[in-house]
């Protein structure tokens, strides 16, 4: 029953919004998605004792659709963490003067991670999954089975977030390309191999909005 409090909600929740803000496959994996929110941090022993999320098995193995689905549903769960996190600093944001260059990293730190690339286009699917669970201090379990999921105060969340991000001409920021890869970086540190400290100076180099020279040293 909480599995369908939750699409119920994300469906009435779309409608609110306007249903145009997606495509009709952004639609399709956001209802996936709010479905199976119940079972986001579920996980379940595969081969090699590897932990695979219960919601890719599901998608994959019960219901017979594409693996490219079942990623593109737990990559947005994952990035629903980083949406909630985020939402109170905007919110704060709108009564303190935060300059972008406060904040706007914060923003440029959550699609750029490797782990979160694969959202290219989905960022405003996960952005509203994450409000059917923010704030995040509350039982939202019991508010979905009572149908007391107030749905104006989340669409206000919603618009507030993504007008920030677009305003700030963040919205694709993931297709920025680094300014040095994982070689470069090697060769001034003169280092023999790479490993996550290299992986991380690479993503921060493409974190940085109009970008040069001067800037990359300052990593």
């Amino acid at each position: 029953m909480l599995c369908v409090g939750y699409i119920n909600a994300g469906w009435n929740l779309l409608q609110l919004v306007g249903s145009s803000t997606f495509n009709d496959e952004h639609r399709r994996l956001y209802l996936y998605a709010a479905l199976f929110l119940p079972f986001r941090k579920a996980l379940y022993e595969g081969g090699k004792a590897r932990k695979i999320p219960v919601v890719n098995h599901i998608i994959r193995n019960s219901l017979k659709l594409r693996a490219s689905d079942a990623d593109m549903v737990v990559s947005i769960h994952s990035a629903v963490e980083k949406f909630i996190s985020l939402i109170p600093f905007i919110e704060s944001s709108e009564n303190m003067q935060i300059s972008e260059a406060e904040w706007g990293i914060e923003i440029l730190d959550l699609p750029v991670t490797s782990k979160l690339r694969i959202l290219t286009g989905f960022w405003r699917v996960a952005l509203m999954v994450s409000t059917l669970l923010y704030p995040s201090d509350i039982n939202h379990a019991e508010d979905i089975s009572k149908n007391n999921i107030q749905l104006d105060k989340r669409r206000t969340v919603f618009e507030m977030v993504e007008n920030a991000i677009v305003g700030l001409g963040l919205e694709e920021v993931w297709e920025l390309k680094p300014l040095v890869n994982g070689k470069d970086i090697m060769n001034v540190l003169q280092l023999k191999s790479g490993g996550p400290l290299v992986k991380d100076w690479v993503m921060n180099s493409s974190s940085i909005p109009d970008r040069n020279d001067s800037q990359l040293q300052l990593l």
